[in-house]
């Protein structure tokens, strides 16, 4: 492999979630360009980091420091002009590498997020699969997929995250949508309810009426009328 002399002014890059034959074969060829300069960490120094998926850490880390992030297919664009090309046409998708799946949508907002999916980078999956689902959109925790993601340690989001990373053309921080746990409005009410001071017979009697099923109540009161 011919490895050329970098020049004073070669862009730093740094590579991220490509592996085995497809890693060798990117290393060769930024090898070969002595306008590109491969560094190991992010703190070398890159402003560009060229990345297979946003699933990694270093993807996260790239764009809180400002370094731009892009597709492998930006470095064979360089070598076809023999030069530094744009790296804004070569952007990397706001959801490339991930699988996706959605629980207790509707209709309409499952279809509009399974066609953006694919021209956003994603992949788009009816089935939880466990050695293959990255993220399981959600709008509570009922459900079996819910369960099944939440012990398989997926990345479990409302549909916001995936709007908003939409619109903002980047990964966004999963914590920040984060499904909230799940509470009937049965106990909601309860716990909006004045507590009782006083001890007093009447109002605990009151208190217990909740917690006896709709069912039950009407036909105790239909027995004493006879």
């Amino acid at each position: 492999m011919e490895v050329r002399t970098k020049i004073s002014e070669a862009v730093k890059i740094a590579i991220t979630g490509v592996y085995s034959e497809n890693k060798r074969k990117l290393e060769e060829t930024v090898g070969m360009l002595p306008f590109i300069e491969l560094v190991a960490k992010l703190n070398h120094g890159p402003t560009v980091l060229v990345a297979a998926s946003v699933n990694v850490p270093k993807y996260r880390q790239a764009r809180e420091w400002g370094i731009q992030v892009v597709s492998l297919d930006w470095v064979w664009a360089c070598q076809t002009a023999n030069k530094l090309v744009s790296c804004a046409p070569f952007r990397l998708k706001p959801f490339t590498g991930l699988v996706i799946c959605c629980t207790g949508l509707d209709t309409a907002e499952r279809s509009k997020i399974e066609a953006s999916c694919t021209s956003n980078g994603a992949k788009f999956s009816t089935e939880l699969r466990r050695d293959e689902c990255t993220h399981l959109l959600a709008m509570s925790t009922k459900g079996e997929k819910y369960q099944y993601a939440k012990e398989w340690g997926k990345q479990i989001v409302t549909p916001q995250w995936f709007f908003s990373s939409l619109e903002k053309q980047e990964c966004l921080d999963e914590e920040q949508f984060r499904v909230k746990e799940y509470k009937s409005v049965f106990f909601a009410e309860q716990s909006l309810r004045p507590t009782t001071t006083k001890t007093d017979p009447v109002a605990e009697t009151r208190a217990l009426v909740p917690s006896i099923a709709p069912g039950k109540l009407h036909r105790s009161n239909s027995n004493s009328s006879h």
